[in-house]
């Protein structure tokens, strides 16, 4: 299974989830965001994950796809996770994307665009003030029967209690998390991310680099 710890801002944070054998780590370059990164934290967060051979994961939602190469390129990013449609069109040729899918409580699955079979989907919960990092659920069962959720990644309100129901429910490519593994908004428990860990393979999953 495919894990990403999300909403990083300290290097000593980002060393212990790369140490716990994480797939990415996520970094959130949205200013509106209360787990705003600074392009010094993402730098010195980035090299660790370098090093640890740990996947690196920017977080853009109203910057232009110029900006957001411009930044990718400069900070050596992995894959990018954007919201629009016309973002992703434009930067899929260059870069992997993960591309974000707010699920609402009148969600329909035939408004999810197609993409390239080198992006993933992550759907995530749908909130009118907010992107990512809601700490709240979706219904699982609403997105069921979607065609590839083989690489699609599972966001919102995800934490150590939860997985096992996830993984029963929906089996999908991956799981991201923030919120279920903080103390704060961008500071995290180590405590926490070891119970992640811990309940994923409980469930029977290794964890994919």
């Amino acid at each position: 299974m495919f894990v990403k710890f999300c909403g990083f801002t300290q290097p000593g944070d980002v060393e212990a989830a790369c140490r716990l054998g994480v797939s990415a780590c996520g970094f959130i370059f949205y200013a509106g965001s209360p787990r705003f990164c600074n392009f010094t934290q993402a730098k010195d967060c980035i090299a660790i994950c370098k090093h640890y051979g740990v996947k690196s994961v920017g977080v853009f939602v109203d910057n232009s796809p110029n900006a957001i190469a411009s930044i990718a390129y400069t900070l050596g990013l992995d894959a990018l996770q954007v919201y629009s449609e016309d973002v992703y069109v434009e930067l899929s040729p260059h870069f992997i994307i993960f591309l974000g899918i707010r699920v609402s409580k009148n969600f329909s699955l035939h408004r999810v665009p197609v993409i390239s079979e080198k992006d993933f989907y992550l759907f995530d919960t749908f909130d009118s003030s907010r992107y990512g990092g809601t700490g709240q659920q979706f219904d699982w069962e609403s997105v069921a029967s979607f065609a590839h959720m083989g690489r699609t990644i599972i966001s919102g309100g995800i934490h150590s209690s939860n997985i096992s129901q996830l993984c029963a429910t929906l089996h999908p490519y991956g799981i991201d998390i923030a919120s279920g593994i903080e103390d704060a908004p961008g500071i995290k428990n180590v405590t926490k991310m070891k119970e992640v860990i811990y309940a994923i393979k409980e469930c029977g999953h290794d964890i994919s680099r």
